[in-house]
């Protein structure tokens, strides 16, 4: 809880190369957008994402466009989490190991610290998504460009990626069972 304690209560500092779950989110979206031939860093969009830079800037301008100008999070894109269980077993292993660290702790020491492991890793956990991952191949399913994941994007939020996806996924079980 020492190092989730101080992450919790540090002030924002200007770090150059400190990235947040969802850059990495948005940088493997660009990563699979690009090999499906998507979105380039050398073409020109309508998105204003720039031409000629690096795999990091055009994250980082994609950021901005997505949470400034979409007005969207990470939490809108459509995420693969684990399940609860999985996260409290996590969070027990975790405390587990913090008592087998610091056996000679007294009951009180132990008993806040642990309160406080508990409360930074749900915060974590549930709050911010920290172990969540995006699901790029339904961001890009079906798309031709580069706008139509702009758009996509735009159009859709935690609430409606699952409805569209089975809508998507129905629609494809029914064009497998049509006749040849």
């Amino acid at each position: 809880p020492n190092i989730c304690q101080h992450l919790d209560q540090k002030e924002a500092e200007d770090h150059h190369n400190v990235r947040s779950v969802a850059w990495f989110a948005y940088n493997h979206l660009l990563f699979d957008a690009s090999r499906r031939g998507l979105f380039n860093t050398t073409g020109t969009h309508s998105d204003s994402i720039g031409h000629h830079v690096t795999r990091i800037e055009a994250t980082d301008q994609f950021q901005r466009i997505y949470e400034t100008q979409l007005g969207k999070s990470f939490a809108d894109l459509p995420l693969l989490c684990p399940r609860d269980e999985q996260l409290e077993r996590l969070l027990q292993q975790s405390i587990d190991m913090e008592r087998s660290l610091f056996p000679d702790r007294s009951a009180e020491v132990a008993a806040r610290m642990e309160h406080q492991h508990n409360a930074t890793f749900r915060k974590a956990a549930f709050g911010n998504r920290v172990y969540c991952w995006a699901r790029t191949k339904i961001v890009l399913r079906q798309l031709e460009t580069w706008d139509g994941v702009i758009d996509r994007l735009r159009h859709s939020n935690s609430t409606t990626w699952p409805l569209w996806y089975m809508e998507e996924k129905r629609k494809a079980k029914g064009r497998q069972n049509v006749p040849r």
